[in-house]
């Protein structure tokens, strides 16, 4: 999420988090203003001392006192907006209440900012809600977005709700792709509580979907009874891994498994109950029921005991790459050049790798996703639910487009290709006028160095036309008793990066160089 920053966490929100999360979204959220790429901050409003009258008095206040410590230490020059729910006043309703009704019950006050209030009505003027979303006029609807920001960045200290400040600041241009990605979070959110609100109050025809939908998928175990089953050897824990041959079949791999290891085991777990909603890659708890006979990878006959998951314990974080179900596809293409809509609609989208399943989407842009390959995150998978739940996160390209195969690849596997950060770019050495050929070494550096530059070496780079990464050289002298010496040189990288740095994070986070041949060759036929 690159197109968030100059954010503010506090640590009471933090602490917050951490009881109601669990520890894998928590690191996520360390991780965020760990990483000073990010322009992330932890503010201590625990131990502030200029907060700490507030904090005393009425902590509900404290999350304005610190806006107002901000407001008044960047001396009013920067805006603040506290993004919440609860001080969005009136608080919306529910958490899934839709944009436009929270975008009405917005408050911006002025408590703190000392600026006169802007109201609901003009902040509303001019716009149609629809369900769902905001809709502005069809005249000028971008420069009323623009005076809408403008007039809540003048405020000074301003109030919104998610909704409305992500349909606010990220709705339409570059940082659309932020927007479309919370909505579709939300709208998932709301499916899912409305779904169990419904079977929870009665409603028979959803009570019946359920039923049939779950009759067989076991719950999960509690998790005091996972831990108690952990603690006493009941119960594996593992990483699954699902064959790619047979998608039906996986392996639990407990511990560290090796042909010389007694150390780890694989516990094999067939069929989609067995597997009960767990997704390649996850981490899981499962017992064993017995053995079966099964073909290793040395075509001999092993016996692995056979298991089922009792338990997900932690979901994998990788994307998923995928595309539109052949169903969806005709669906979308039958209904083309009707009246475009904008409701919520869910879609099944095919998951690049086999292993996984079919995984259903809410978007409001399900037109868009025809022949395109997309990155999904997989949210949770319902018992109630034949497939599991995900959310958009951005449109790689149209299928079969060699450059959106190869980002899809790269999406796939995990590599990390996007270019490097605007502050760690900074941090190259100045080079007079911007060509890196006129970089030289400073006399200082060349004299603690020995100096292999002279005419007597033969300095040559073994790097190939158009590389990026020249950082091997050889070099060939001769000796005064007839002999020859080959020498061979790799770059000192850590002269231009120092430890801690955000070139240094950026090559912790990509660690090994990937190579992907994207031309197309003709075969040879001599």
């Amino acid at each position: 999420m690159q197109d968030l920053s100059n954010v503010v966490i506090c640590t009471s929100v933090l602490q917050k988090f951490s009881v109601l999360s669990n520890m894998r979204k928590v690191g996520k959220l360390r991780s965020l203003y760990r990483d000073q790429r990010r322009h992330v901050y932890l503010f201590d409003d625990l131990h502030c001392q200029w907060i700490a009258g507030a904090r005393a008095s009425d902590p509900t206040q404290l999350l304005p006192e610190v806006a107002r410590f901000y407001w008044d230490h960047l001396d009013h020059k920067v805006p603040v907006i506290i993004v919440s729910d609860r001080l969005a006043v009136p608080a919306p309703s529910h958490p899934c209440q839709t944009l436009p009704q929270q975008l009405q019950n917005m408050h911006l006050q002025e408590e703190h900012a000392g600026a006169p209030a802007l109201h609901q009505d003009t902040f509303l003027q001019g716009n149609q809600i629809q369900q769902g979303r905001m809709e502005l006029e069809p005249d000028h609807p971008q420069q009323q977005q623009q005076q809408q920001q403008q007039q809540v960045l003048q405020q000074g200290v301003s109030f919104l709700s998610p909704a409305a400040f992500f349909g606010l600041f990220f709705r339409g241009g570059p940082s659309s792709g932020v927007f479309e990605l919370f909505d579709s979070l939300l709208q998932t959110k709301c499916e899912q509580e409305q779904r169990a609100a419904a079977v929870a109050a009665g409603d028979e025809e959803a009570a019946a979907q359920a039923a049939a939908a779950s009759q067989e998928l076991k719950p999960y175990w509690s998790q005091l009874m996972v831990e108690e089953g952990l603690m006493q050897g009941e119960l594996l824990q593992g990483v699954l891994h699902v064959s790619m041959r047979n998608p039906r079949e996986a392996v639990v791999q407990v511990g560290n498994v090796s042909a010389n290891s007694a150390l780890g085991r694989l516990v094999r777990v067939s069929g989609r109950q067995a597997c009960n909603r767990a997704l390649h890659g996850d981490t899981v708890a499962g017992d064993e029921e017995g053995a079966a006979a099964v073909l290793s990878s040395t075509a001999e006959l092993e016996l692995l005991p056979l298991g089922e998951v009792v338990s997900l314990l932690q979901r994998s974080t990788h994307s998923v790459v995928c595309c539109l179900a052949q169903q969806e596809e005709e669906a979308l293409l039958a209904r083309a050049g009707g009246p475009a809509t904008s409701r919520q609609e869910a879609v099944l989208v095919v998951p690049y790798d086999r292993r996984l399943p079919f995984v259903r989407v809410r978007t409001r842009t399900a037109d868009r996703l025809l022949g395109q390959r997309f990155v999904v995150r997989v949210d949770g998978w319902d018992r109630t639910s034949r497939y599991p739940d995900g959310h958009m996160v951005r449109i790689i390209g149209p299928i079969n487009d060699m450059r959106a195969e190869s980002e899809a690849v790269l999406e796939h596997t995990g590599i990390t290709w996007q270019p490097f950060c605007s502050g760690a770019l900074a941090e190259l050495p100045a080079v007079p006028g911007g060509d890196p050929q006129a970089w030289r070494v400073p006399e200082a550096e060349r004299a603690q160095r020995r100096d292999l530059t002279g005419p007597e070496y033969f300095v040559v780079s073994i790097d190939p036309v158009g590389c990026t990464d020249v950082d091997d050289t050889m070099h060939v002298r001769a000796l005064p008793n007839g002999g020859v010496e080959v020498g061979v040189h790799i770059a000192d990288v850590s002269y231009f990066v120092r430890a801690g740095s955000m070139l240094d994070g950026e090559a912790r986070d990509r660690c090994t160089i990937g190579q992907l041949d994207t031309q197309h060759s003709m075969p040879n036929n001599n």
